[in-house]
């Protein structure tokens, strides 16, 4: 097995249980015999992985530790003899190295051939990929009911097909994928469902137009095409899931009283919703965004 790279403590060396892993998360440097299950954080952006392992949880359940991840089937393997109860994923070269390496995976892992959560059960290690359950967990925090509704999903790939199917759970009446080319939004789009209506089109169809005016949902996963302002307004949810991109559509639909959502929103609920299937426990994703925020 590998030689880890996981910080110990300096008083006792003693990773599994220690109450301060490094000497940079500020804690007290002894030990402990509470039982502070320990959380590996592996992430290819250093600002994301400082942000998020600075993160600490007020009833004291888990610590969030960062595993440097130039092997990541080998810092894997090391989990459950490390008594970690799982890892975070954060970044497609690890997500893809983590779907190799797992025992057990769900199915939207094996389906997305990804993995972002990894979970220590009985000396397995379980692969999940939860990009469309923490999307549709989003919206039904803050209440929206998918019931009879029209979603317009723009973009293709992995992420896209797992939201993709997760929306149809949740009762739509129609919804419609808009890719680059109509084979990419036709792989993107899940199996079909009775009450869900399915429609793979592209930015050049005459319809698109009237599939937008009806929406009551659209997600933005890629900037495929440009979402008329006009049709913003209070019956229209907008998530946007694009990093680094700003172009104002989240800003004019929140002043015309739209439920919005950006990616920060969303990559906090995709964390808590990893570590509350790591620990069996509820986690709220609200100080996770305030962290994002400051990254």
């Amino acid at each position: 097995m590998p030689v880890l790279t996981f910080p110990t403590c300096r008083a006792c060396r003693n990773v599994s249980q220690c109450c301060n892993l490094s000497p940079h998360h500020g804690r007290l440097l002894k030990c402990q015999t509470a039982a502070m299950q320990i959380v590996g954080v592996l992430a290819q952006d250093p600002a994301l992985l400082e942000a998020v392992t600075r993160f600490r949880d007020p009833l004291g359940r888990f610590h969030l530790h960062p595993i440097n991840g130039g092997d990541t089937a080998g810092a894997l393997a090391g989990l459950a003899p490390l008594e970690f109860a799982g890892a975070l994923l954060l970044g497609p070269r690890y997500m893809e190295d983590a779907w190799r390496a797992v025992t057990r995976r769900s199915v939207s892992a094996q389906e997305a051939r990804a993995v972002d959560t990894v979970t220590v059960a009985g000396g397995q290690l379980i692969g999940e990929y939860s990009a469309g359950r923490a999307l549709t967990t989003m919206l039904a925090e803050a209440g929206w009911d998918g019931r009879g509704a029209r979603a317009v999903l723009l973009g293709a790939g992995d992420a896209p097909r797992a939201i993709a199917r997760e929306l149809t759970s949740l009762g739509l009446a129609q919804l419609t994928v808009v890719a680059q080319d109509r084979p990419a939004a036709e792989q993107t789009l899940p199996a079909p469902l009775a009450r869900t209506r399915l429609i793979a089109t592209t930015a050049g169809d005459s319809h698109l137009p009237n599939y937008l005016a009806s929406a009551d949902l659209i997600v933005r996963e890629a900037r495929v095409v440009d979402i008329p302002y006009s049709l913003l307004g209070p019956h229209l949810c907008v998530i946007d899931l694009l990093d680094g991109h700003d172009d104002g559509l989240l800003d004019r639909a929140a002043a015309a009283a739209a439920p919005t959502f950006s990616s920060l929103h969303y990559r906090a609920h995709l964390l808590a919703l990893g570590l509350s299937q790591i620990l069996g426990a509820k986690i709220q994703q609200d100080q996770l965004y305030s962290l994002l925020q400051e990254a």
